[in-house]
């Protein structure tokens, strides 16, 4: 029988007159050869019915290389992840929808060169090549891109959008001291809306622009102080109130984190200073209002009473003239109908 099989193979190179000749002896010799012609039955099986996945459920390859866990819905993939055998996420579905490639990588130095590199350093650490932080999330032209956590070596945590490598977008920001920051980022810096809760308890709320406080925003502290109103470049600048624990109250322009400009000061008790400010001090021309209704108006500097003013009582005498660290220096006084009632000289009493 294996002749007859090697002539056939053969025979295929033949002309095809030559063929039809042969295949006819072929077939007239089989039965002496010994060979049986079977002809096997076809069985039709029954049509298989295939049950669609739905719900929570885990999908594994022959040889463990991935495998596939949660959520189907109608038989297609709704929320699941796909990850390697070591563990390594390679992306996922969200609402049944593929979002990218989704992996770890790791933030350091290889020879001197900082960047982005899919294995983490096991060697000696030195400046020219160390890890960071390690990334896990979307990837794309290997970068982080997407949705992504980004965990450093010091302990803090970002997690949250990424774009070119960059925090970009809304994120949270997680310190080892407790503190967070949440809100929006641009080019690895805070930029727009954010809100940073600090260990101690402080608290700003407000914008943000290259990383510091820039806009408009509250700064809040544990003891119940607060400041409400304009910054600039991470300082106060502009229009603002700070309101201390006590109940006192500044209302006004401020410089560099200092008031600066023209404010008021009111006090719990009623007393009030209306006028212009340097260096978070009473500088230049201003009044001073007492709840009794005394009033000083004249000028100011280093937070005191200083140059030309006048103090009225509330009998209406007065004092005008010249005022020297906070203290009368020459001062005529007169009563409420204009008569001179007393002098000081050089801060002496006449």
């Amino acid at each position: 029988m294996m002749k007859i099989i090697l002539k056939i193979n053969l025979f295929l190179f033949a002309s095809s007159s030559k063929k039809l000749i042969f295949l006819f002896i072929l077939l007239l010799l089989l039965p002496f050869a010994g060979c049986k012609s079977v002809v096997k039955e076809t069985v039709v099986e029954e049509p298989v019915r295939i049950v669609s996945p739905n719900g929570f459920g885990v999908l594994t390859y022959p040889y463990g290389e991935k495998s596939v866990v949660g959520e189907w819905k109608d038989g297609k993939e709704w929320n699941t992840k796909h990850t390697k055998k070591d563990g390594t996420l390679l992306g996922k579905f969200e609402n049944g929808e593929w979002i990218g490639s989704w992996g770890v990588m790791y933030h350091g130095t290889r020879n001197g060169k900082g960047g982005y590199y899919e294995e983490k350093w096991e060697g000696i650490e030195s400046e020219d090549d160390k890890d960071y932080s390690k990334y896990e999330g979307e990837i794309k032209n290997g970068l982080p891109n997407g949705q992504g956590t980004d965990t450093l070596t010091n302990g803090d945590k970002y997690d949250g959008e990424w774009k070119n490598g960059k925090k970009n977008g809304q994120g949270i920001t997680t310190y080892p001291d407790g503190g967070n920051y949440i809100g929006e980022y641009k080019n690895e810096k805070r930029n727009g809306q954010g809100t940073h809760t600090l260990s101690d308890g402080r608290k700003y709320v407000g914008d943000y622009k290259d990383g510091v406080s820039h806009g408009h925003g509250t700064f809040t502290f544990p003891d119940g102080g607060k400041y409400d109103g304009e910054w600039k470049n991470g300082k106060q600048n502009g229009q603002g109130s700070f309101t201390y624990p006590d109940g006192r109250k500044y209302d006004g322009e401020w410089k560099n984190g200092k008031q600066n400009g023209q404010g008021s000061f009111t006090y719990p008790d009623g007393r009030k200073y209306d006028g212009e400010w340097k260096n978070g001090k009473q500088n230049g021309q201003g009044s001073f209002t007492y709840p009794d209704g005394r009033k000083y108006e004249g000028d100011y500097k280093d937070g005191v009473k200083h140059g030309r003013g006048s103090y009225t009582f509330t009998n209406g005498d007065k004092y005008d003239g010249e005022w020297k660290n906070g203290n009368t220096w020459n001062i005529t006084g007169y009563d409420k109908n204009g008569n001179i009632i007393g002098k000081i000289v050089n801060g002496e009493q006449q």
